[in-house]
């Protein structure tokens, strides 16, 4: 037998706050971030200027072309943009605005062949974690490939290599500068010339010429070209500038209140070092 409990009917002044604490609050509508509004339009800029590169040409290759030199001309730290095409079983180089790649890659093989094999977009944060990854450009720390279909054929894939490493060590020079450490790596502090930049003073954090640093180099932390001017960055280059950002990193920062380096950035030094030692 189920047991029934008598409902009580509520009080005047349990149905008032009952009604008071029903009341929905207004949504209150969160702006995006600077970040999120520059992204967007970028990728509606992009959207524009594809189209108008479209208009009127039905040349396959000749838009592929074009959509690969657009998108590594307008996306931040994109070293290398193009097409894979298939051709039986494997991948073929298209169009493409980089370094020289590999021609032939085969289905399953790498990101490329993986992300056509599988038929599904890969975004791949770190390529050096990537099970077979081929590496065509020691410089491309991270990788997005994407299918391209024409209706259910598959045609090829688009993939994007970034060098998001000379980034991090940039944003690392950014950090020391909007905490009062900033480097000045436009020119060398004893000469004044903005040329042939190499070494940087441990003490003032002051670009140096290799000419006028030369005799001192040994004392003297080592200046990655792509820190001062637009220059690619290799792995030993992204191995100096994590060498330099650390020196100041700990020196003025760190050690002063007993702290130390994340783990992680710790790894990335490691990782790079092994690529540069190949």
């Amino acid at each position: 037998m189920t047991s029934r409990t008598a409902k009580k009917k509520p009080t005047r002044k349990a149905t008032a706050t009952a009604k008071k604490t029903s009341k929905k609050k207004p949504t209150k509508l969160r702006a995006k971030s600077p970040e999120t509004n520059h992204k967007s339009q970028l990728y509606a800029n992009l959207v524009v200027q594809l189209l108008s590169l479209l208009k009127g040409e039905h040349d396959f290759v000749a838009n592929a072309a074009n959509f690969s030199a657009l998108l590594f001309n307008s996306l931040p730290n994109v070293n290398w943009a193009g097409f894979y095409f298939l051709q039986g079983e494997e991948l073929v180089l298209g169009p493409f605005q980089g370094n020289p790649a590999c021609v032939r890659i085969p289905l399953g093989q790498g990101v490329c062949g993986v992300a056509a094999q599988q038929l599904e977009t890969i975004i791949v944060p770190n390529v050096h974690e990537f099970p077979g990854h081929i590496a065509c450009d020691v410089a491309s720390n991270s990788e997005i490939v994407v299918p391209l279909f024409d209706g259910e054929r598959l045609l090829g894939v688009l993939d994007l290599g970034a060098a998001w490493a000379a980034a991090y060590v940039a944003w690392e020079c950014g950090l020391l500068a909007g905490l009062g450490f900033g480097l000045d790596l436009g020119r060398c502090a004893v000469t004044g010339t903005n040329q042939d930049l190499a070494y940087v003073s441990p003490r003032t954090g002051r670009a140096v010429s290799r000419d006028t640093g030369a005799p001192y180099h040994d004392k003297l932390l080592p200046l990655p070209a792509f820190l001062w001017c637009d220059s690619a960055a290799e792995p030993a280059d992204i191995v100096a500038g994590l060498i330099l950002t650390r020196h100041f990193l700990l020196h003025h920062l760190l050690q002063p209140q007993g702290g130390r380096l994340p783990e992680a950035r710790e790894r990335l030094h490691e990782r790079m070092r092994r690529l540069a030692a190949v």
